[in-house]
């Protein structure tokens, strides 16, 4: 037994030493542009993601205030009294998550594990961690211990179907989501990412439906605005195509400007020859066979 706490207490010392060390680095992580679907997942999920005990009161509020150095060395006197608790290594993962030191938060998830490897909520904070890194590829077997261990949990099964939608099987995504829909019949982010899911499996009478149900979406964020119009122009709605195109929805995406021009240019095409047919259906019916008299 005292070798253990002698083990554990080497383990806290070496955490505390890579804390400084990574702290002190100035090409600090979150200078770096982070994926915006990974960003939109740890946004949804911070909200729900630990209401932390009485215990923990000092030690949040200087999270909180971005001091996480000083909130490591008061978690770290906790678990020396605490050595059982596992609730100290998801607080300093979270810790460092929320103050965007991501290596140091995978650090303190991948450590709490070890001790802890049933743990869900670890599991899945580190999962949202690797998908804030782009590492797709080690969030998904974590997501998918998850779900499978907590099948009532809906966040875990939301943050699984964008991995889904990010490895292009949109089936399994639509699904998922569609799923989740029935338990959170208010969540814009879920109807969001159900339209996506929709128009890439070219079921774009059901992405219309999704889309029309997210006015902020589609007015500010031109990949959703470019999803919404082929979506409506597949349909045959020209004209509302035409409408949610031509919004100005600046970006410095170049495959998002190409796509809403090169969409643009066919609305316009499409609409001319339509109006070309109707001028020349309107002649046909004053003048049989279309010939002036």
């Amino acid at each position: 037994m005292r070798f253990k706490w002698e083990f554990l207490l080497i383990i806290l010392v070496a955490f505390a030493c890579q804390s400084k060390r990574i702290l002190k680095n100035k090409a600090s992580v979150s200078e770096r542009p982070i994926d915006p679907l990974a960003q939109e997942a740890w946004s949804y999920q911070s909200k729900l993601a630990w209401a932390p005990p009485a215990r923990l009161d000092r030690g949040f509020k200087l999270c909180s205030q971005k001091k996480a150095l000083q909130a490591i060395r008061e978690w770290q006197q906790k678990l020396q009294l605490h050595k059982q608790d596992k609730t100290y290594w998801y607080a300093l993962g979270n810790c460092y998550a929320l103050a965007q030191q991501d290596a140091l938060s995978i650090y303190a998830f991948k450590v709490g594990l070890g001790s802890y490897p049933n743990d869900t909520q670890m599991k899945h904070n580190l999962a949202l961690m690797y998908m804030r890194r782009k590492d797709y590829q080690k969030s998904f077997p974590l997501l998918l211990e998850v779900v499978k261990a907590s099948q009532n949990s809906l966040l875990p099964q939301f943050h699984l179907g964008q991995l889904y939608y990010l490895f292009a099987n949109y089936a399994e995504a639509k699904t998922i989501f569609q799923r989740l829909e029935t338990a959170l019949p208010d969540q814009v982010d879920v109807k969001k990412w159900i339209a996506q899911s929709s128009y890439f499996v070219k079921d774009y009478t059901n992405a219309v439906r999704y889309f029309s149900l997210l006015p902020n979406y589609t007015q500010k964020d031109m990949e959703t605005a470019n999803y919404y119009a082929h979506a409506l122009y597949e349909t045959g709605k020209i004209d509302l195509a035409l409408e949610v195109i031509s919004g100005n929805k600046s970006n410095q995406r170049l495959d998002l400007v190409e796509f809403r021009d090169k969409l643009m240019l066919k609305i316009k095409e499409t609409s001319l020859a339509g109006e070309k047919s109707k001028q020349a259906a309107t002649v046909e019916e004053r003048v049989p066979g279309g010939k002036t008299p």
